[in-house]
């Protein structure tokens, strides 16, 4: 572990709880700005989600009802 990464892992000990949850949703935050930055950069991805979604307008999926059936037969 990186001498930077100790001190951050010390100062969070020092934090009270509710400083914890702010740190905790400031990096949650950040951390979904950067997936929403990898989105819209990762041509591949973005392709995924368009085949999901019309597979799913077009109803061509399996529910997780029928899943479980198929799985108990």
């Amino acid at each position: 572990m990186s001498p930077k990464l100790k001190s951050i892992y010390k100062a969070v000990e020092d934090l009270s709880m509710s400083e914890k949850l702010e740190l905790f949703e400031h990096i949650f935050t950040m951390i979904e700005q950067a997936e929403e930055d990898l989105f819209e950069k990762d041509k591949d991805f973005q392709q995924q989600i368009r085949e999901a979604r019309a597979a799913y307008q077009a109803k061509q999926y399996t529910t997780l009802d029928d899943y479980l059936s198929q799985d108990n037969q």
